[in-house]
């Protein structure tokens, strides 16, 4: 075995260590950016649902102007939310 066989039998382990692991931060990374895009998507379709339920709760209280149900509506949306 010649010394150019036993610098290969170190380099390309070592190599092949370095290629994975950045490999892998870029992985990571990646799933990271998607994570955060998907989690703010969902905050804005849970908000935007929230706002729908309540519109459509309080509709006919609205039309009615009756006072006590639209409390009732309201304390029932903070009780969910806390």
């Amino acid at each position: 075995m010649g010394k150019l066989a036993k610098s290969y039998a170190t380099l390309l382990p070592a190599t092949a260590l370095l290629v994975s692991i950045l490999f892998g931060s870029v992985l990571i990374y990646v799933l990271s950016l998607q994570l955060n895009d998907l989690e703010k998507q969902q905050g804005q379709q849970l908000s935007q649902t929230l706002a729908y339920q309540l519109a459509k709760a309080v509709r006919d209280p609205l039309i009615h102007r009756d006072k006590l149900s639209l409390q009732v509506e309201l304390d029932e949306l903070i009780t969910l939310e806390g």
